[in-house]
């Protein structure tokens, strides 16, 4: 979940070659998001902080009210306390910075699959 095109096809491109990674589903609007978790179902959602209308932090609280197993991964240019402890209040599994590598990304998404927890190491 990301409200710009290119983050989303980006990170298709990142996953593509990992077998265990499958994107099912996108949007770039928070309130669209927790309508697709709910039609979906995905065991992991990626999702970014800056929506416009419902924010990710919104989002990850009306996702996890309606299914409180959902596990969002948080990933955003903000690496302020405030957005990192607002996410994880709001049920967070991980916060993952924009500036990570690929293969952080990577760890992460399938760290939170597993039932972890992740957090960029700057904002740890």
């Amino acid at each position: 979940v990301d409200d710009h095109k290119i983050m989303r096809d980006g990170i298709k491109a990142i996953l593509k070659p990992n077998a265990d990674l499958d994107v099912i589903g996108e949007t770039g609007n928070g309130a669209e998001a927790v309508q697709l978790v709910r039609k979906l179902r995905p065991d992991v959602v990626l999702m970014d902080i800056n929506l416009q209308g419902m924010t990710g932090i919104e989002a990850t609280v009306e996702m996890r009210r309606h299914q409180p197993d959902i596990r969002v991964m948080i990933l955003s240019m903000y690496d302020d306390e405030h957005s990192v402890v607002s996410a994880v209040k709001a049920g967070a599994r991980g916060f993952v910075l924009k500036r990570a590598s690929d293969g952080d990304v990577i760890t992460a998404l399938r760290t939170i699959a597993q039932g972890g927890t992740y957090l960029s190491p700057r904002v740890s």
